[in-house]
């Protein structure tokens, strides 16, 4: 009797613990993380909403790929997540588009959103091709990071050691600058002496140095500043005329603390483009005979602005100028209004800097990095960038001072205007 209870309970046993083994399969959130050196991080990223996986196996069971490499469109929607990025200071006209910054890339997709906040905070530089589906090496995992970090106005106090590694004397300053952080504050660290920059990051990597963000920011919050209720609506001047087109959108500004600067300013805007219309119509008049012969055509002028932002006391925006006089294409040029909103003074670019600092050597070092990065989108040196001139355009916008150049100043007709972004911590 004892020898069949024993067999009926082994009979049984033996169907259970499939079930029971199911079980507890099913109580992992990814079947391909158990055992693997991230596991516990893995779980932290998912269950903090910073991570999803990457599909089901063929018995339904989901997947995280640990060993899989994250890749461009990934590292957008991550970043995104971890500092839940917004417009910041900047207030729009016109809503933008991911297209507006990288040509291959789509709207709509599930990647847009954050691709396109990530570009309207300067944590992934738009150099016209994004190129998604490109892995993501460790060096630039941290430079995001590090990005990320000064866009959010997160200051973290740490002990700046610079770490000794054999493989990084190639980085540029500002990848230099973000492996000190990422190594000082334990985000990413090296081994035996290397960082292996240009290795590509794996996502159980990934999840792990998401984890450390979200615990230094829990710490360091960002300090922010009072919103100001500043408006902006647009006085139209549109005429059809024989030799010339206007369509002009001057910006009037409301909500400013002192109303006789926000006078002030908002007639100094307007006569700015008036004068630009002035000069615009006495120019198409003195071509009149060339305008009016066949193949007819005539004259263009359109201004649009299409973002402002204020920061702690400056009003900082653009208008875009865009003529046509004949030819194949018009030009656009762009002008940049920096004012003081209190007093209603402009703002030059070198009173950003402490007097004796140098501040033209270090902007010309940071714009030539990225040229660095793109050369082939750049003129050669000879013809192209040659360092900031003395009256060089900028205009503020989410913890960075963006200098920009012209067209055909450094670059092709096709570039457009070339913006490069220098962190407020510069």
């Amino acid at each position: 009797m004892k020898k069949i209870i024993a067999l009926m309970l082994t009979a049984v046993f033996l169907l259970i613990a499939p079930i029971a083994i199911q079980a507890q399969v099913s109580n992992q959130v990814f079947i391909d993380t158990k055992g693997h050196w991230a596991e516990s991080e893995i779980d932290l990223a998912y269950n903090q909403g910073l991570m999803q996986g990457m599909g089901v196996d063929q018995y339904g069971s989901r997947l995280f790929s640990p060993e899989a490499y994250a890749n461009r469109f990934q590292l957008a929607v991550v970043m995104d997540r971890v500092f839940d990025l917004d417009y910041g200071n900047i207030r729009f006209i016109k809503e933008p588009s991911v297209t507006d910054y990288y040509y291959d890339v789509e709207d709509g997709e599930w990647y847009s959103q954050a691709l396109l906040l990530g570009a309207v905070n300067h944590i992934l530089l738009p150099v016209d091709a994004f190129k998604g589906s490109q892995s993501v090496s460790r060096i630039e995992l941290a430079t995001t990071v590090y990005r990320a970090f000064n866009a959010k106005g997160i200051s973290v106090p740490m002990i700046m050691l610079m770490p000794i590694y054999d493989d990084t004397g190639d980085l540029s300053q500002e990848e230099s600058n973000a492996m000190v952080f990422v190594s000082n504050t334990g985000l990413m660290k090296g081994n035996e002496k290397l960082f292996r920059p240009y290795d590509p990051i794996k996502r159980g990597e990934l999840a792990k140095v998401l984890n450390g963000c979200v615990d230094l920011m829990k710490y360091n919050p960002a300090q922010t500043s009072p919103d100001m209720d500043i408006r902006v609506e647009a006085k139209t001047i549109e005429k059809s005329l024989e030799l010339i087109d206007i369509d002009m959108h001057i910006p009037v500004f409301s909500g400013l603390p002192n109303e006789e600067v926000q006078k002030q300013l908002n007639q100094f805007f307007e006569q700015e483009a008036l004068d630009r219309q002035e000069v615009m119509m006495a120019e198409a008049q003195s071509m009149s005979e060339y305008i009016l012969t066949e193949p007819y055509h005539t004259y263009a002028l359109v201004s649009r602005y299409y973002k402002y932002g204020v920061y702690q006391d400056i009003l900082s925006f653009y208008v875009d100028y865009y003529s046509y006089t004949g030819g194949a294409h018009g030009l656009t040029e762009r002008k940049a209004y920096n004012f003081n909103i209190n007093t209603g003074e402009e703002i030059s670019l070198s009173e950003f800097f402490l007097e004796d600092y140098d501040y033209k050597d270090m902007i010309n070092k940071t714009i030539q990095e990225v040229i660095d990065q793109n050369p082939d989108q750049y003129f050669p040196a000879e013809y192209g960038f040659q360092g900031i001139s003395e009256d060089q355009g900028f205009y503020l916008e989410n913890n960075s001072l963006v200098i920009f150049f012209q067209q055909y100043e450094v670059a092709p007709y096709a570039a457009g205007i070339r913006g490069f972004a220098v962190p407020y911590r510069k």
